[in-house]
Order: structure tokens, then sequence, then C-alpha cells
């Protein structure tokens, strides 16, 4: 008789999506940029090309797909711990409650006037 392998045990708390979306981190004096992998509401994995150590506290600001009234830029903006780096990988656990901020788009400033 054949052993049964159990089947893989998801161990995440919080449902992942794929999203690549563009974002800019300040880890101490480092300020760069990089792309989201996946996200999720307990944290993300994103790819640079800065080496970061495990443990180091980490601001993003992660632009967010959907624009608001169709003309304001969103932001994410969430502090966070890397848990994990793997290369170019880096895997943060969210500190804290994540919020979105807004800025105006360059060429949204003025239309509608006339």
């Amino acid at each position: 008789m054949k052993a049964v392998t159990p089947a893989f045990i998801e161990r995440r708390q919080a449902k992942r999506y794929d999203l690549r979306l563009p974002l800019i981190y300040k880890a101490g004096l480092i300020t760069e940029s990089g792309t989201t992998l996946n996200i999720s509401t307990a944290g993300l994995l994103f790819r640079t090309g800065q080496d970061l150590r495990s443990c180091s506290v980490i601001e993003l600001r992660i632009a967010w797909p959907v624009l608001l009234d169709g003309v304001i830029d969103l932001q994410l903006c969430v502090r966070g711990r890397v848990v994990r780096e793997s290369g170019d990988l880096i895997a943060v656990k969210f500190v804290g409650r994540p919020t979105l901020k807004t800025a105006m788009r360059a060429q949204a400033v003025g239309e509608g006037k006339r």
C-alpha cells in the first residue's frame, strides 16, 4: 500500500493577490523603488535591486491602481518589517494600519475650468 502524502497546508492567514504595482520605499537612509509581486492585508512581496536585511523597518508608498473620482492618484502608505529576503525579492509584514493618501495627477490640474 502506498503512503498518502498530506495535501499542501496554507499557513498564511490572509489571501494574497497578484498585483504588479510600482512602489517607493524607505529603509533607514535608503530610498529606492520597486514593484509588488503580491499583496495581502498582512503584508506583501516585492522586487527591488537593493539588498535589505531581515528585521529592517521599512516604509512603503504603493501606487494604487484606481483613481479617486477618476482624477486623483491614490497611494497606499504602510510601515512594515522585512521578514524574508531572497535575491532581489523582499517579503514584508505590515506593522500598524495601512492608509490611503491622495495626490492630484499633473494632467488633471486645471481641467474643467473654462
